[in-house]
């Protein structure tokens, strides 16, 4: 070592003709003597006699000072591991000299030490009860001041280690033996405490999206605006039903159909919540905000206050409501003569369920069959401009109050065709008069998909749609109208449900605001800046409702660990297969095994061997022995 970095030298001598245990005793002895003589310096009381001296201070003449001149070699020593161990009453120079810190700065530094002291104290408090909470010992009181804790702890088990608090949670339980991740550990605690449910939408606060209505957007809803209604065209002699799902509570369109001379009149009635969401109001700021209503399987979040999306906009049976009506005529071979749009006075004559309206066209229902037919035209002349018609299968996943998992698939009805087929009808006639009369709209179109799988005999139909969808192109925003290559349509927007979508709201305005004034509301650069900030929230709400969904089925699948289901293998890579489980419409990753080989297409039976339902993770195994098939086990309504 070079001398310059030697700070300090004593006079004790080693002999070195001693054995190596013995002299590695003899330093021992020696760095204990050191350490006890700065432990038992008072370095605070040295402080106090020399902190009004603004000047720097030799080891010799500190020791000096402290110890008076016959000081040890030992005292000095210790003294000086105390110096430079000192972060509160002395500065160390470089010159090997020491000076004495500011009264101001020693106080700062003693307050901060106590505080840092405190929150260790804190820590060690709450790190105690949390271990009782985990360990369901509870014998642990719950101390005071704890929601600094509790807020690192949710950040973390929202975020996982994308937390910034992730290193500070790990602080917390560092001295506790608990071999487990730590998302899981807080995660676990907090439903233990019941700050979060047991089956807590973790991907609703990673989003922040709110679950409530503050009272200053409730105050913006005016109820007595129904009375403001001229001009409005009254068609309350139709005959308007609607057909939604039996739980469907925000019921957004409505079908009439009338004979005339030529053929019929298709009226298409769309609820008019833009009538009581005015532009720039809280009311308008919030449903902005949320972008869209979100359908969970435990709840709905909807983007209007109850007051206005189950009540007063909502097409309810047997009341006068506002709306938005496009009235198509029609040919006697249903091709479209001419349309219009109108804002209207209407009143729903019947609510149908999707069940209710297959048995009335089973039935033969005059109006329903005619209704049906037109539906089969539209979608033919669809598939006729290119549309992709995808079978796809989904599992309806709904929660009851009492947390009960219902697990069905969603039935293919008649009557949903004429519903979709005539709301696809109506947006596609709204985006041609807004290119026709010059109106900034908000489009939706699709790329050409890069091929196009032609249909055979030979590919099972669910390994077809996969594939097809690999190749399609996402669906796209924009104030630019283009072909939509999954619709066959030239052009198309969405106007059918503005009490759950946004952008639906805004359109309604802007065409509303063209048929009273022949004016425009929003400009181009206004719906693209609509466009920007709307499209990010849908994105992160779908990755909510995909969340939502598969942990509520992870959840039912927990008591079915073990038991076997069919699958279709849908890809590979070098290390696993993506299979499609064929009774949950779900794809999961299975892992290779040497003796397990299959090839694309294959049907084989797989075993469910765990869920993590906080995780989303659906874990599944090769079937090796005769087990009871999951289906009859599951008791799921086909």
């Amino acid at each position: 070592m070079p001398i310059n970095k030697i700070i300090n030298k004593t006079n004790i001598v080693l002999d070195i003709s001693k054995n190596r245990p013995e002299l590695v005793q003899e330093l021992a002895t020696i760095s204990n003597n050191f350490d006890k003589s700065s432990n038992n310096i008072s370095l605070s009381d040295l402080w106090e006699i020399l902190k009004d001296e603004e000047k720097s201070f030799t080891l010799e003449e500190i020791c000096e000072l402290y110890f008076g001149q016959n000081y040890s070699d030992v005292d000095k020593a210790g003294m000086i591991r105390s110096l430079i161990e000192d972060s509160i009453y002395f500065d160390f120079k470089t010159d090997i000299t020491f000076i004495p810190k500011s009264q101001k700065i020693v106080e700062q530094i003693l307050l901060q030490k106590k505080i840092e002291e405190e929150k260790e104290k804190q820590r060690e408090i709450f790190s105690k009860w949390f271990y009782s909470v985990i360990k369901n010992e509870n014998n642990v009181d719950k101390p005071d001041n704890i929601d600094k804790f509790i807020e690192i702890f949710k950040d973390i088990a929202i975020l996982g280690n994308k937390s910034e608090k992730y290193s500070e949670g790990l602080n917390i339980i560092s001295n506790l033996n608990i071999n487990a991740p730590l998302e899981d550990i807080v995660l676990d605690f907090l439903i233990k405490i019941k700050y979060f449910d047991e089956d807590e939408n973790i991907k609703l606060h990673e989003f922040n999206i709110p679950t409530e209505f503050s009272n200053k957007v409730l105050s913006d809803i005016n109820i007595n605006l129904i009375s403001n209604i001229d001009n409005r065209e009254d068609l309350r002699h139709l005959e308007i039903i609607t057909i939604d799902d039996e739980t469907t509570k925000d019921i957004d369109d409505g079908i009439s159909l009338l004979e005339t001379d030529n053929g019929y009149q298709l009226g298409i009635h769309i609820a008019d919540p833009s009538h009581f969401v005015l532009q720039n109001t809280f009311l308008d700021k919030e449903a902005k905000n949320r972008a869209s209503s979100i359908y969970l399987p435990d709840r709905v979040i909807e983007m209007l206050p109850k007051q206005l999306s189950e009540d007063i906009c909502s097409l309810v049976e047997n009341q006068e409501r506002l709306a938005l009506s496009i009235l198509v005529n029609l040919s006697k071979n249903f091709d479209i003569l001419d349309f219009s749009i109108v804002e209207s006075l209407i009143k729903v004559s019947k609510r149908l369920t999707y069940e209710q309206a297959d048995l009335m066209l089973e039935n033969n229902h005059n109006k329903l069959k005619i209704l049906f037919q037109i539906a089969n035209k539209l979608i033919q002349n669809r598939i006729s401009k290119g549309a992709l018609i995808f079978n796809k299968q989904e599992l309806k996943i709904k929660v009851d109050s009492n947390k009960k998992i219902h697990i069905s698939k969603y039935k293919d009805y008649n009557s949903n065709i004429i519903v979709s087929e005539i709301m696809i009808l109506a947006n596609n006639l709204v985006a041609e008069f807004c290119l026709k009369n010059k109106i900034p709209c908000i489009y939706r179109y699709q790329d050409e998909p890069s091929q196009i799988i032609e249909f055979s005999a030979d590919i099972d139909p669910i390994l077809l749609s996969y594939k097809q969808r690999k190749l399609i192109k996402k669906s796209e925003v924009s104030t630019i109208s283009k072909f939509h290559y999954g619709l066959g349509l030239d052009s198309y927007t969405q106007i059918t449900s503005p009490i759950r979508r946004y952008m639906d709201l805004v359109i309604h305005r802007q065409i509303k605001e063209f048929l009273k004034n022949k004016k425009i509301l929003y400009t181009e650069d206004d719906l693209k800046e609509i466009i920007t900030y709307v499209d990010y929230i849908l994105s992160n709400i779908n990755i909510v409702q995909k969340y939502s969904n598969k942990y509520w089925l992870c959840k039912y699948l927990k008591d079915f660990i073990g038991y076997r289901t069919p699958a279709i293998v849908l890809d590979e890579s070098e290390s696993k297969y993506l299979v499609y489980l064929t009774e949950f419409f779900t794809e999961v990753y299975l892992f290779k095994e040497i003796r397990y080989k299959y090839d694309i297409g294959s049907k084989i039976e797989v075993v469910i061997k765990d869920t993590e339902p906080f995780k989303g993770g659906l874990y599944i195994d090769n079937f090796k022995a005769d087990r009871d098939s999951l289906s009859q086990l599951l008791l799921i309504d086909y």
